[in-house]
């Protein structure tokens, strides 16, 4: 793939995800809000990470304390949940002492490990090497003795959380997105760390695509016409958002789109498109002037979006995309993909329907004029 300036209109046809559901790997899921919803078309299902902790033998396995003597807690080797991580690290500090309780706070505002015990002990802070302190929230490096109980300094939601495509083959990307429900803020924070990574190998520790993405209120959004190449037969993507105030458990992610797209040859929309912002909600009033609201979720509708001069292989082309597509089947359409209308990709990015068939008129020889409707989906 070579690097791209085209300004035209996309239609993201051709989620890959989709297409290798089998070999797609999450790094945590809630059993209600599998992974699996992230491929789902409708954005009313989600999936909801539950929080995922990487233990790896020499490396971030151990905990030092104090109980009398000096001890060196191993914790076993293996992926957790915030609540499997404290049921582990409670039996293995008791199975080299005793009376230790250790569990998260999942309550809103706390998100936290914590360490009890009913007489003084000492956490040796002090000691690092291969330690799991600051995967757990304690950041602090000097020795403190308990008494009854020491909560983490920080929050931890997980260390991170990933999802991993193996497409089977070298498969070009050009645009990567994830969005949440239409009714809720996106639920990635604006301090968390987001990639898309790729390698040919199912190796992400250095791999040769690592993109720092950004984010918006309504979702991740991102071309790669900036990248020389984009053929990788692995795809990671990965955030870091241990900080999020709505927990481990508070990532609502409704659909993940890693796949190519349909542009135009020549010609562009044209001037006069409309884009509003739709209210469904009803409102009644009574006899004696009370007004009642059945509140529902607001959605964009983009119409007129007009298309002039079609050749007759981009009629083909749009005719092709309707019939597959129809008024029920979403995808993602861009009409600013280089923001040159707009201060950012999202304003003109979405995920829609048709809104009606595309209308084709006959200007002159072989060449029609287009018009398409299209509203966002719930």
């Amino acid at each position: 793939m070579t690097t791209t300036t085209n300004q035209r209109i996309r239609f993201m046809d051709n989620n890959l995800a989709e297409l290798t559901s089998g070999s797609i790997t999450y790094s945590s899921e809630l059993a209600a809000f599998p992974g699996s919803n992230s491929i789902n078309k409708f954005r009313s299902k989600v999936w909801k990470p539950s929080g995922y902790f990487l233990i790896t033998a020499s490396s971030n396995d151990k905990i030092y304390i104090n109980d009398g003597s000096n001890k060196t807690i191993t914790i076993t080797a293996g992926e957790y949940t915030p609540d499997t991580l404290a049921t582990e690290i409670q039996t293995q500090l008791n199975a080299s002492s005793s009376g230790w309780t250790f569990d998260y706070d999942n309550t809103p505002g706390e998100y936290k490990f914590r360490f009890a015990h009913g007489s003084s002990h000492t956490l040796r802070f002090s000691e690092q090497t291969e330690s799991v302190w600051d995967d757990l929230g304690f950041v602090l490096t000097s020795d403190e003795t308990i008494s009854t109980e020491r909560k983490a300094d920080e929050q931890r939601n997980h260390m991170y959380e990933s999802v991993v495509y193996d497409l089977g083959y070298n498969a070009p990307i050009e645009f990567f997105s994830v969005i949440s429900p239409l009714d809720e803020e996106f639920s990635i924070s604006e301090q968390a760390t987001v990639k898309l990574q790729a390698n040919n190998l199912n190796d992400f520790s250095s791999p040769p695509l690592d993109i720092t993405l950004s984010r918006t209120s309504e979702g991740i959004f991102y071309f790669t016409d900036s990248i020389a190449d984009s053929s990788y037969r692995f795809w990671r993507f990965y955030f870091d958002d241990k900080y999020n105030a709505n927990g481990n458990e508070g990532f609502s992610l409704s659909y993940i789109y890693l796949g190519d797209y349909t542009t135009l040859e020549m010609t562009n929309v044209q001037i006069g498109i409309n884009k509003s912002i739709f209210d469904p909600s009803l409102k009644t009033e009574s006899e004696a002037g009370a007004i009642y609201f059945d509140k529902k979720t607001k959605y964009v509708t983009i119409n007129n979006v007009g298309i002039a001069l079609l050749t007759t292989s981009a009629r083909n082309d749009l005719e092709q995309l309707f019939y597959d597509f129809g008024t029920t089947t979403p995808l993602f359409i861009s009409l600013d993909p280089r923001s040159c209308l707009t201060d950012n990709l999202s304003d003109l990015t979405k995920y829609v329907v048709f809104n009606s068939p595309p209308r084709f008129t006959h200007v002159k020889s072989q060449y029609f004029n287009m018009s398409m409707n299209f509203r966002e989906v719930l």
